[in-house]
């Protein structure tokens, strides 16, 4: 049964992502004058691993439903097609190529990052539900995190609770759907 409680909160989300969506808006990165504590100058360059100038399937709108395990399959095909306009930040692999975390650079938004890494917005914010908050998280519903320079976007399934932070701060949010194990 639906809670009552929870109608005016998921109607009031959805009026929210709609108009977003046909506003055609994106969530800068605020950028600071000072780099936050914890991070390293190195370049935004990422690795020179590029594997193809497109995704190799459409990206769909993946979406982490309450109460369910995420789908792994939403996360197969994602790999970095290398900087681009807002998505100028490092990328780290795990020692068997697979793409692990983003750095974000100054200007990055959520749009760009997701499809320069082959997913969507609503995969990017699944991933990374439990470190920064956002619409998955059951606790932080509605929010959308701020993106700064130097935040570590976790960018694998199995990495949701131990990657990731927001402005030198990791949160422990709780995320609305059931993660997969975690590494």
């Amino acid at each position: 049964m639906f809670d009552r409680r929870l109608r005016l909160p998921t109607q009031v989300f959805v009026v929210a992502v709609i108009t977003a969506t046909l506003t055609g808006c994106t969530w800068a990165v605020e950028r600071e004058e000072s780099a936050p504590t914890g991070t390293t100058s190195s370049s935004s360059s990422p690795p020179a691993h590029e594997e193809s100038a497109e995704c190799k399937w459409p990206v769909a709108q993946i979406e982490a439903h309450a109460g369910e395990v995420l789908n792994l399959d939403d996360f197969d095909d994602m790999e970095d097609l290398g900087p681009s306009e807002n998505a100028n930040g490092a990328i780290a692999r795990t020692d068997d190529g697979v793409l692990a975390s983003y750095t974000v650079a100054a200007g990055d938004t959520y749009d760009a990052i997701a499809e320069r890494v082959c997913t969507s917005v609503y995969g990017l914010t699944a991933l990374n539900a439990v470190r920064r908050g956002g619409v998955y998280a059951s606790d932080d519903l509605g929010s959308r995190s701020t993106l700064y320079a130097g935040d570590t976007l976790n960018l694998n399934p199995f990495t949701i609770a131990s990657v990731g932070d927001q402005n030198g701060v990791v949160h422990e949010h709780t995320p609305s759907f059931i993660l997969p194990p975690q590494d």
